[in-house]
């Protein structure tokens, strides 16, 4: 019995030892000799980007929410916003409409959670 938890173990600091220790260097010496990743975008159009946001009785903090995924890093032909409400009770979508104009917006009259 102790010939086989002495043996676990072994096991145990075996792979903990190659995780911590042998792998990164072997990863180090991989990486010898090759370029340093770039943070530039490839050549060629950006991809397009979509967004849904779901909400629901949001409509004093929709506004924010939206201006804040307009200031994101992409082009506005790239970023499409779909805002999805479904029965709000707080004056549904005019919290957003603002933001929505020349955007996707999606408003249910009232058909709320299907789990209700």
């Amino acid at each position: 019995m102790t010939a086989a938890l002495d043996a676990a173990l072994a096991l145990v600091l075996a792979v903990l030892a190659y995780a911590w220790l042998l792998y990164p260097v072997l990863v180090r010496r991989a990486a010898v000799g090759r370029p340093a990743p770039r943070g530039e975008a490839p050549p060629g159009p950006l991809p397009r980007v979509a967004v849904l946001v779901s909400a629901f009785n949001e409509e004093q903090e929709i506004g924010d929410r939206i201006g804040n995924l307009l200031l994101q890093d992409v082009p506005a032909d790239r970023l499409r916003v779909l805002v999805g409400m479904d029965g709000c009770t707080d004056g549904r979508g005019t919290g957003t409409d603002p933001w929505t104009a020349g955007r996707r917006s999606a408003s249910a009259p009232g058909g709320g959670c299907a789990a209700r």
